[in-house]
Parts: structure tokens; C-alpha cells; sequence
């Protein structure tokens, strides 16, 4: 091992996220150099700060009890992330019923273009597969399916642009691409929370930006406050987060950095 590591070297020497490093640089809870701009690591220092030795230990302690209370700080588009209600899906949390989207957006589509009126009504999806209301309401917070209700008629809905992109896809990695390009879309046009609140969208974006602060998203963070609706399943809503992320970048963190960044310039 060498004298001097960067982050990216310290990550896998300690066998942390690159972010929770990060996160200590900017609390100045760990040892690091920045004489050369990129911060280096020294391996004597660290294994000394990993036994207790490093006078930084104790104040990275410190600063890492405070991060407790800090998802209630967390601002989008002008208030509390958390004045947001949030909801989230039991029946879609985990790697199995998210890889069903792109195919439930398949056929709505394909189905679509069987039909002169160029909509579905709800009851159309049913076919599809169990659950289809979840599915349905994901695909229209992600902005791939589109409802619309005129005058006294039934709501009715259709496949967006992205959802056509979707149908003629077959690379499972171009798919979860154009999803993201459909999140930026909804975050530029500025209706992730108007006329519908989005909560995926809200939820994902949470998400990310506990993990850019170097926090470690957990169950306390997705409670909301006591008068909110849905206040009692901070887990579900941090399951389905978390498991929306991992199919949209497979652990790909600076990916999940430059999406957030993107992200951002659009705010």
C-alpha cells in the first residue's frame, strides 16, 4: 500500500462510499492534504484516526451526531422536502417489480397504437399485470404516461415521447437513461410538485441529497412531521427510494453525482 492515497484508494482501503469521505473532508472529521487540490490521504494518519489516535476523531464524531436532525433542512424549490406528503408504493420496493416498468410501458404503448382514440382508460391496464395501479401511478410521476381528464369524460391516459423512446429500446441501460431524461423534463418544466405532487421524483431526490451531504440514508430521515398523512411508514418510503436509485444508476455514485448536478442547474 502506498504512502499517500487519493479517494477514491482511502474508499476501498476502508471499505466506505466515496461520498461518507467526502462528507468528513468537508466536516474536517478526517485527515486529509489538499496542498495539491484533489485531497490525498496519508495511510499513517488514517490507520491512526481509524484506532482513535487522531486528535479529528472525536470532532468527526461530533459532526456526524448532527446530521440526525438534517433532513428537515432539506429545501426543494422553496420549502421542507418533508412539507411534501411522500407517499410510496409497498408492492414496488425491491429489484423485481421495478425492472417490470419498462415492459408495462411497452405495452401500453403497443397497445395505444392499436387504438384510434390514442388513450387508455384505467381499467385497460388491468391485463397487464398485478398491481397495475402502482405501475401506472410510477409511470405517470416519472412522466412516461401522461393523464388527462376533459370536461365530464373518464381520465383517461397515454404513452409520453419517452415512453415511445422506451417501446423501441431494448438495452435495459438505454431504457433507465431515458427515464432520467424524463425526470430532468418534469424538474424543467416545473411540475414535480404542480399540478400533481410527484413523490417518486420528490423521494428520489431526497435520496441523493442525503447521500451528497455524505449522510447515510436511514428510516428516521423519511418519518415525517406528526400532523403529515402516510407519517407512519418512513421505511416503506426510504425502501422504495432506495430502490428506485439502484435501478435507475446500479450503484453508480458518480453518476448519481452528475444526476443531482443536473439536476440542480435546472432549479
Amino acid at each position: 500500500m502506498k504512502e499517500w492515497m487519493n479517494v477514491k484508494e482511502l474508499s476501498e482501503y476502508l471499505g466506505l462510499p466515496e461520498s461518507k469521505i467526502r462528507f468528513l473532508i468537508k466536516q474536517k472529521g478526517i485527515p486529509f492534504s489538499s496542498r495539491l487540490g484533489e485531497p490525498r490521504f496519508n495511510k499513517k494518519e488514517i490507520d491512526e484516526w481509524m484506532r482513535g489516535e487522531s486528535s479529528t476523531e472525536t470532532e468527526g464524531r461530533d459532526n456526524m451526531l448532527k446530521i440526525h436532525d438534517e433532513g428537515k433542512d432539506f429545501i426543494y424549490r422553496g420549502k421542507p422536502i418533508k412539507d411534501n406528503t411522500l407517499s410510496a408504493s409497498r408492492v414496488l420496493i425491491g429489484e423485481t417489480p421495478l425492472n417490470r416498468l419498462p415492459g408495462f410501458i411497452k405495452k401500453t404503448v403497443e397497445k395505444v397504437k392499436g387504438k384510434k382514440e390514442g388513450y387508455l382508460y384505467r381499467e385497460e391496464f388491468k391485463p397487464f399485470l398485478n398491481n397495475f395501479n402502482d405501475f401506472l401511478r410510477l409511470s405517470c410521476q416519472l412522466g412516461l404516461i401522461n393523464n388527462l381528464v376533459e370536461e365530464e369524460r373518464k381520465k383517461h391516459y397515454h404513452p409520453t415521447e419517452y415512453a415511445e423512446r422506451i417501446y423501441h429500446e431494448n438495452d435495459p441501460h438505454q431504457i433507465k437513461q431515458i427515464i432520467l431524461e424524463s425526470i430532468l423534463n418534469i424538474v424543467r418544466k416545473q411540475i414535480e410538485i404542480k399540478p400533481d405532487e410527484k413523490h417518486a421524483v420528490l423521494l428520489l431526490w431526497y435520496l441523493l441529497k442525503l447521500k451528497e451531504e455524505g449522510i447515510k440514508p436511514m428510516e428516521y430521515h423519511f418519518k415525517l412531521d406528526k400532523d403529515k398523512p402516510n407519517n407512519y411508514f418512513p421505511k416503506i418510503r426510504l425502501d422504495f427510494a432506495s430502490g428506485l436509485n439502484y435501478f435507475l444508476f446500479e450503484g453508480d455514485e458518480e453518476k448519481e453525482r452528475e444526476f443531482l448536478s443536473e439536476w440542480g442547474k435546472l432549479m
